[in-house]
């Protein structure tokens, strides 16, 4: 045979080899990072769920504290479910640790807004209304505003971890 036979089985088998290669590669590869992809975004929605349920179980407490005064101010019989903020707790301890001084500082004022709650209960059943008003202003307005202070610091989480959620 003619060197220049042989130059153009090459010429013509290379390229061949060349596209098997990148097409078995690409058959063992693409779907392992398809995989990857999809587990990633699958982290990324879960992770969106849990905040959801977080948010929803603090804004909860605020409605579980009203069926509380409800309950020992007016004694209305207000369908009273399990206290919402310790599932807000374990979501944050799990997924957000880093929201969780600004969850526990919230904690701190619903527990005094609790602690109101029930002295207001008492004092009502000893006709000592006039000391509600000024105990109930100090104490829900921290609440509320350790509420605020807990939706900014969700907020700040989501813009440092745009990724995460």
């Amino acid at each position: 045979m003619e060197p220049a036979a042989e130059a153009s089985i090459w010429t013509v088998l290379l390229p061949v080899l060349i596209g098997g290669v990148l097409a078995v590669i690409g058959g063992a590869v693409g779907p392992a990072i398809g995989h990857i992809l999809v587990a990633r975004e699958a982290a990324r929605t879960r992770r969106r769920e849990r905040l959801e349920a977080l948010l929803a179980a603090v804004i909860s407490q605020s409605d579980w504290l009203q069926a509380k005064v409800r309950t020992t101010l007016f004694s209305e019989n207000p369908d009273i479910q399990t206290q919402p903020l310790p599932t807000a707790v374990s979501i944050a301890t799990i997924y957000f640790r880093d929201l969780l001084p600004a969850l526990r500082t919230l904690e701190i004022a619903s527990l005094e807004y609790q602690g109101w709650i029930t002295t207001a209960g008492i004092n009502r059943l000893e006709n000592k209304k006039a000391e509600f008003e000024e105990d109930f202003k100090t104490t829900y307005g921290a609440y509320i505003k350790e509420v605020a202070n807990f939706m900014d610091a969700v907020e700040n989480y989501v813009k440092e971890h745009p990724s995460e959620i």
